[in-house]
């Protein structure tokens, strides 16, 4: 995060800050319960690719109970701007929507990326993992594409899966998300069920 936009950042996690404080106190401010399928629209490309964002996108790590640390991961816009044009793009975060939102919004301050966003409350849990059912999405799976740091994220389709490197914001070199670019748009041109 560079001077320019701290203050616009600051303030994102400012409100953060204080909707994790109060959130104990109010368990219904989420009012995004939505029931599967998630999407009841068509698409407008023939294949989706999902995200996850913590620790794939992007690493935050708390310095203390007023600071944030917040990594972009490396070539993470060239990516976003690269498969774009072929893909459907979704964020689906196992995290919570108090603590995407402002990370979203820091994303997204040029440019809409994505397409949809969902968050914990629509993942389903199995034993101890946030598991991100993509049958509930409303997509084929024969062109639906996840790419996630947590392979138990997307254990009930694995054959849709493409695991990624953690990204801890230790290695400035990181080029995961430039190399999975070609190959990514490979499959839309190929337009061959991804499940293969």
């Amino acid at each position: 995060i560079n001077q320019k936009n701290y203050e616009q950042i600051n303030d994102f996690f400012q409100e953060y800050i204080f909707r994790k404080e109060n959130a104990s106190n109010n368990k219904n401010i989420i009012t995004n319960q939505i029931r599967p399928p998630f999407i009841l629209s068509k698409r407008k490309k023939k294949f989706t690719l999902i995200l996850s964002l913590e620790e794939t996108l992007v690493h935050l790590q708390e310095i203390n109970d007023n600071q944030f640390s917040l990594k972009l991961r490396p070539y993470l816009f060239d990516f976003l701007e690269s498969v774009k044009p072929y893909y459907e793009l979704i964020l689906f975060t196992s995290k919570t929507q108090y603590y995407t939102i402002p990370i979203m919004k820091i994303i997204q301050r040029n440019e809409n990326y994505f397409d949809f966003i969902f968050y914990r409350e629509h993942c389903i849990l199995v034993g101890n993992d946030y598991v991100k059912d993509l049958t509930r999405i409303g997509r084929s799976l024969d062109s639906t594409i996840i790419v996630d740091n947590l392979p138990q994220s997307f254990k009930l389709q694995k054959e849709n899966g493409i695991h990624i490197k953690s990204f801890w914001a230790q290695d400035p070199n990181d080029k995961a998300l430039y190399y999975l670019i070609p190959i990514l748009v490979n499959i839309a041109f190929e337009e061959f069920d991804v499940r293969d």
